[in-house]
């Protein structure tokens, strides 16, 4: 699998996403933006997992989606959003996050296992970095970074 494969894939608007639309399978779920993906996820169940991205719970720690969208739009560090206890966002930094994905599209390739899914997104992480998953690298040397942060947009 590579990244042109996965982006000649068929992706819908979140917005008018119907959540039965998304199949009870292992697979990857691709996250898309102005034409550039944003992030990608690896599930053992795709229709529960973007039905979790897509939650507008104030508890942001159940989706490392929601939480990397809540670091780059209202500066609330990825460390404090995982927190279950006492969570930080409220209510409009929860609308501010679901207006956000919505208007992002979502693609989506079915995988025969959860193994399968998890060592295909290992792969394709290694070949490039979506946006959204930057800075939870932020370990690797700067001849990495460069050369994991360059990928081809959309056609």
């Amino acid at each position: 699998m590579d990244w042109y494969t996965l982006l000649e894939r068929p992706r819908l608007r979140v917005s008018s996403l119907e959540i039965g639309s998304v199949p009870n399978t292992p697979g990857l779920d691709v996250w898309m933006r102005d034409g550039e993906v944003v992030y990608l996820g690896s599930t053992s169940n795709l229709r529960g997992r973007v039905r979790t991205h897509l939650s507008t719970s104030l508890d942001l720690s159940r989706s490392a989606l929601r939480r990397h969208v809540g670091e780059l739009l209202l500066g609330i560090p990825h460390s404090a959003l995982r927190d279950r206890v006492a969570p930080p966002a409220g209510a409009h930094d929860v609308d501010v996050v679901a207006s956000w994905l919505a208007d992002c599209s979502l693609g989506w390739l079915e995988c025969g296992s959860r193994m399968e899914a998890r060592g295909t997104k290992v792969e394709l992480l290694e070949m490039w970095l979506p946006v959204l998953q930057r800075k939870a690298s932020s370990s690797m040397d700067e001849a990495d970074v460069h050369k994991r942060t360059r990928m081809p947009v959309e056609s």
